[in-house]
């Protein structure tokens, strides 16, 4: 997603997971270190979020749009009825104004983010989706697969030095060809975050 984020607008980025997984965390992050104006909002709020409060965002996204872009962060965005109908008009928009004005989009209920990117966002989005994998007890934060290859990944925060339960137990049983840890004492998340994952995979 970062190198999404640097280079010419061209898909809305979705990213999609369950609750608790790291999706706020990851994005806030990536978009920490970009050069250019990001609005975030969440409808993650008591009081419903309409059709009109993503076009609001989206209005005031678009006054922060200078020559080099901006970003605009829309949290848990399947809780606002219409949204998907909303996104795609907004973005269609800003796509025949040549606006280089990019949009994340974050989900946490698979089946209704999915939904709305099938029947409204066709052919106008990526989807980064962030598993939360639990084998019995052993656990961890994400697998990826190229090939035969399987990496695992621990994010942990703190300076705890103990190998995490869930890594090691997770490298016992499936023996990855490559085990990563992000955070604490392990590859800076920052660094992490900023490169493509094939660099990950080597």
């Amino acid at each position: 997603m970062a190198r999404r984020l640097r280079e010419p607008r061209r898909f809305l980025q979705v990213v999609a997971g369950a609750r608790q997984v790291g999706k706020t965390t990851v994005v806030r992050q990536v978009t920490g270190a970009a050069r250019v104006p990001v609005r975030y909002a969440s409808a993650d709020e008591p009081t419903l979020r309409g059709p009109e409060w993503i076009a609001q965002q989206w209005e005031a996204a678009r006054l922060e749009t200078g020559r080099r872009g901006a970003i605009l962060v829309l949290d848990e965005v399947q809780k606002a009825p219409g949204w998907a109908e909303t996104v795609k008009r907004l973005w269609d928009e800003d796509t025949r104004a040549r606006r280089p004005l990019k949009a994340v989009l974050l989900g946490s209920a698979p089946l209704l983010v999915q939904q709305g990117l099938t029947e409204s966002l066709a052919g106008r989005f990526e989807v980064l989706r962030l598993p939360h994998r639990r084998e019995g007890d052993r656990e961890v934060d994400f697998v990826v697969r190229s090939g035969r290859r399987l990496v695992a990944i621990e994010v942990k925060s703190g300076r705890d030095r103990r190998v995490p339960p869930g890594m090691a137990g997770f490298a016992a049983a499936f023996r990855p060809a490559r085990t990563l840890l992000v955070g604490g004492d392990g590859i800076p998340i920052e660094r992490f975050l900023l490169e493509p994952v094939e660099r990950w995979l080597r």
